[in-house]
């Protein structure tokens, strides 16, 4: 997991292809975390998808990844899924264990391809082992 550098009190050190995203960027961290450019929360059998994520950003999850969490979940698993965004859109989501293992993610298909793909692999980097 990459460590997390700060380059002033409230802004850490996120170096994507997407700039704007990039001077944004308060913290991206593992765990429930509300942030600038992040909305993350553990989800379990007991605590579903429905009760533990901020509503608004569910209508842009995947199907794919709802499938994986509802499947996953009623086998006893314990998840993290993180919604990356921007002005209060998603640009990805990435799906791990409790033991930050990477399970899943994608692009959200909001912002410009290359954009998003650069915030995706450099925050898994900062989230998954």
């Amino acid at each position: 997991m990459k460590k997390i550098q700060f380059k002033s009190p409230n802004k850490m050190l996120f170096e994507s292809e997407f700039k704007t995203f990039n001077n944004a960027a308060d913290l991206i961290t593992t765990g429930n975390v509300v942030s600038n450019v992040q909305y993350s929360s553990y989800i379990s059998k007991d605590y579903s998808l429905e009760k533990a994520f901020y509503k608004p950003y569910l209508q842009y999850l995947p199907t794919f990844i709802k499938c994986e969490i509802n499947n996953r979940t009623a086998e006893g698993s314990k998840l993290i899924l993180y919604c990356l965004k921007l002005h209060g859109l998603p640009v990805c989501w990435i799906l791990t264990d409790s033991d930050h293992n990477l399970i899943t993610s994608c692009r959200a298909g909001v912002h410009q391809y290359a954009k998003e793909t650069s915030v995706l692999n450099e925050a898994i980097k900062y989230l998954t082992k």
